[in-house]
């Protein structure tokens, strides 16, 4: 093999390296990622609390990363409430978007199917911000940081159909998908 042979092979290397360096560079810049910063998701649930007015009940919800689920709560007159309040971390170092909310449709089990009727006709079921307001889609947050989300399943007080038993209610999953910002 000659000089003019290796000069060339080493060249077709030297620019076969620098052009897939180039193709992983603009990947990473397109997909977010970054080789120097070391990114990291990690957007979860975190300190699961319960409050309760009236007579009502519940079971905690099991959570994994930012799914709510295997849970139910018992109501039986108007003005009954379970609020299930938690924070969402990102303790990545990414801002994430909460692209979707995903809940499940309630299913009510009652001695009587009038009380059924009663309970999940009026059912309240709904995700909010701290300050009451609600949760809606596209909210950010930010990389290391959390916000207080409450999720409140309730027998309003103004209905006028009341039950004679309480109501169990479950499938009450409950999905945020977030995604990078």
């Amino acid at each position: 093999m000659g000089k003019k042979t290796r000069k060339s092979a080493f060249v077709e290397v030297l620019a076969a390296i620098l052009i897939v360096g180039f193709a992983a560079f603009l990947f990473y810049q397109k997909y977010g990622f970054s080789l120097a910063k070391g990114n990291r998701w990690d957007v979860h649930f975190e300190d699961l609390s319960a409050s309760v007015v009236g007579s009502a009940s519940y079971t905690l919800p099991k959570f994994s990363n930012t799914i709510l689920t295997d849970y139910n709560v018992l109501l039986k007159k108007p003005g009954d409430s379970v609020t299930f309040s938690f924070q969402v971390v990102n303790d990545g170092n990414m801002p994430a978007r909460l692209s979707d909310i995903v809940k499940s449709i309630p299913r009510c089990n009652g001695l009587k199917k009038s009380d059924e009727t009663a309970v999940c006709q009026n059912l309240t079921y709904r995700l909010s911000n701290e300050d009451g307001s609600e949760l809606e889609k596209d909210i950010s947050l930010l990389e290391n940081s959390s916000k207080q989300v409450k999720l409140t399943v309730e027998y309003p007080k103004t209905s006028k159909v009341l039950s004679e038993e309480s109501v169990m209610i479950d499938n009450l999953d409950v999905d945020l998908i977030f995604v990078k910002e």
